[in-house]
């Protein structure tokens, strides 16, 4: 898999939080990366933009609220943006 597309996720969750996720695919710029457990989806742009998926759109949402639709608490390694 080129690394390319798990750019976005590493360097939000890191390695080890990465492995539970899965890469889906891509719409425009934000990659779709499928949490292998409970099946929600984690949606980042190339610049770190994290998005969700409502009433037939991607809008765009904070770190915080990301994390917690797929089950993820915050680390302070990782920023907080």
């Amino acid at each position: 898999m080129p690394q390319d597309e798990w750019t976005p996720l590493l360097s939000t969750v890191g390695e080890e939080t990465a492995e539970k996720f899965m890469y889906m695919g891509m719409v425009g710029n934000i990659l779709m990366y499928k949490h292998k457990e409970n099946r929600m989806y984690l949606n980042i742009d190339q610049d770190g933009q994290f998005w969700t998926y409502t009433n037939g759109q991607y809008l765009p949402i904070d770190r915080a609220a990301a994390f917690e639709r797929v089950g993820l608490r915050i680390e302070r390694r990782y920023g907080n943006s």
